[in-house]
């Protein structure tokens, strides 16, 4: 649950072919590489792209550094709402100025619709960073961004081979019991808001599936969210390097939304990206728990997170999904692994 619609922040929206992220500072460039995706399934690269490849293109934006850049770049995955929204007041300017480049994804629905579609953005994103790059890519992701990113890393094999890391902020990897209530029954609930419930049928399909090999997976989490719940277990993730920030810093305030802008989850996230295994606490220096937030990053943001509760409640009360049908090959690629 991240920041609303980038107009209610007065941030351009990632939709737009331009979308300036900081007034002067830099622009996000569409992406216009020469290759031709996959036209058929594979079962060594995956099931078959669904969504419309325009729609694709039109999703995926990047810094003006990513293609000459001799870095390995990263993808930003936002959860409710679009790259700007959520990531144009922190990672976005700190990697900039850390001259790390980045591409971004942002769908259509703003990340209220079916999880499973936004997978395959994450699927089109990295095959297009890895090809123009020839650099394996680290993954980033807020909320259920990093289950969009985690279900296209285990249902698409071939995603491993272009993946080093998979670094999740406040992810619900076992679900959140905070949504139970508005869900239940007959409750008026978007589909993404279902998918990421405790008990619902995209983490019964996620979590079994088979681990993504050769990626190293840190989840980074906060006992101050009061969204994702209960803390630590909601976003514990079984295989992976799972992070509490107050084990890191004892007493540290940092809930759900000041985690996209605290330093010392982003010193993790720069660990991981450096070491083999996923991020470690004990490698980072002894002064770490003195800064607060990222250098670039605004927290001024921060004071308009009602702006988001506000949208993100109104949004779901006006919905009645029910919750997607898992796709077939997530049905059939766990009952052959459970062979």
């Amino acid at each position: 649950m991240v920041f609303p619609a980038s107009s209610m922040l007065g941030v351009p929206s990632a939709k737009m072919r331009f979308a300036a992220f900081l007034p002067g500072a830099m622009v996000l460039l569409p992406v216009a590489f020469g290759f031709a995706l996959p036209g058929t399934a594979d079962a060594s690269i995956g099931p078959q792209l669904s969504a419309p490849r325009a729609a694709l293109v039109a999703g995926l934006t990047c810094s003006p550094d990513f293609a000459g850049s001799k870095k390995a770049p990263v993808l930003l995955t936002p959860a409710f709402s679009d790259a700007n929204g959520s990531y144009s007041w922190n990672y976005m300017p700190q990697l900039a100025a850390d001259g790390i480049p980045f591409c971004s994804i942002s769908t259509p629905d703003g990340g209220y619709g079916d999880l499973q579609r936004t997978a395959e953005y994450v699927v089109y994103a990295v095959r297009r960073m890895s090809t123009e790059t020839g650099r394996k890519v680290t993954l980033v992701g807020h909320q259920h961004g990093g289950l969009d990113e985690l279900w296209a890393l285990k249902f698409w094999p071939g995603m491993a081979r272009s993946v080093s890391d998979l670094i999740t902020l406040e992810t619900p990897h076992a679900g959140t019991t905070s949504s139970s209530g508005l869900c239940a029954g007959g409750g008026h609930c978007t589909a993404a808001l279902r998918q990421i419930t405790k008990g619902s049928n995209f983490l019964k399909a996620l979590r079994p599936a088979p681990r993504p090999k050769g990626v190293a997976i840190t989840s980074i989490t906060s006992l101050d969210d009061a969204l994702i719940t209960p803390q630590p277990a909601a976003s514990t993730l079984r295989g992976g390097t799972n992070i509490v920030l107050q084990d890191v810093c004892p007493g540290r305030k940092v809930d759900h939304f000041a985690a996209l802008a605290d330093a010392v989850a982003y010193r993790l996230f720069r660990d991981a990206r450096s070491h083999p295994g996923g991020g470690s606490a004990e490698r980072l220096p002894e002064t770490a728990c003195d800064e607060q937030y990222m250098p670039s990053a605004n927290p001024a943001f921060l004071s308009l997170t009602y702006l988001f509760l506000a949208s993100f409640y109104q949004r779901n009360l006006t919905s009645n999904d029910t919750e997607p049908q898992v796709a077939g090959y997530a049905v059939r690629g766990n009952s052959e692994s459970g062979k």
